[in-house]
């Protein structure tokens, strides 16, 4: 099959309406191949010839890789906040929410293949997007460590260390993405409620 020829006006022969079916395939691809190759591994050559199209035809939406790589970043930070927020600020109890955080958190990071990437490549952005995402991390955390602060004072959770809760949460969800197996012996349901039990019922006052 022939490559897409590059159009004089736009370098993929896109119209402005493809523009963001076409920036959101790419960005399919780039994250399919990253998970697989890591960042390093993976070049705008192969993402290129994925979907069919000459390498500069890559350049109208991404200008370099690392600029790839930091939409990627951010497009999963904003999964995670938006969920971390919504829970946060819900009429829940402290423990439904902190429930509520392990589970979305750990279906997130298990089912989404950008979380991987996230937790391994963060190395590769240059200092600017290193620190924009980090600063994204810090109020995930915060949003957690909240959600603790909140059951402590309405005194339904032990007067343990927030930050270190919310540290604890946040890295039992991470790992996930190098381990679980759906295929495995335990369903992620049953991952899910393990945490839950592991990490809320060790707060909770009866």
């Amino acid at each position: 099959m022939p490559r897409r020829p590059v159009n004089a006006t736009r370098a993929n022969g896109d119209s402005a309406t493809d523009v963001p079916s076409r920036r959101d395939e790419i960005f399919r691809t780039a994250v399919s191949l990253m998970r697989r190759r890591g960042y390093r591994g993976t070049t705008l050559k192969e993402i290129a010839r994925a979907l069919d199209v000459t390498e500069p035809a890559l350049y109208y939406y991404f200008k370099t890789k690392e600029e790839l790589l930091f939409a990627i970043y951010a497009q999963t930070q904003q999964v995670a906040l938006s969920t971390v927020r919504r829970i946060r600020d819900s009429d829940a109890s402290p423990e439904e929410k902190l429930r509520a955080v392990i589970a979305e958190f750990t279906q997130l990071v298990a089912e989404n293949e950008m979380f991987a990437i996230f937790f391994r490549e963060k190395d590769e952005l240059s200092p600017e997007n290193w620190q924009s995402i980090t600063r994204g991390e810090h109020e995930f955390v915060d949003a957690i460590r909240g959600i603790v602060e909140e059951g402590v004072r309405a005194k339904r959770f032990r007067p343990l260390d927030p930050t270190v809760v919310a540290f604890g949460i946040l890295g039992i969800g991470a790992w996930v993405y190098r381990w679980f197996d759906p295929r495995g012996k335990r369903s992620l349901d049953e991952v899910i409620a393990t945490y839950q039990t592991l990490l809320v019922e060790g707060l909770v006052l009866h």
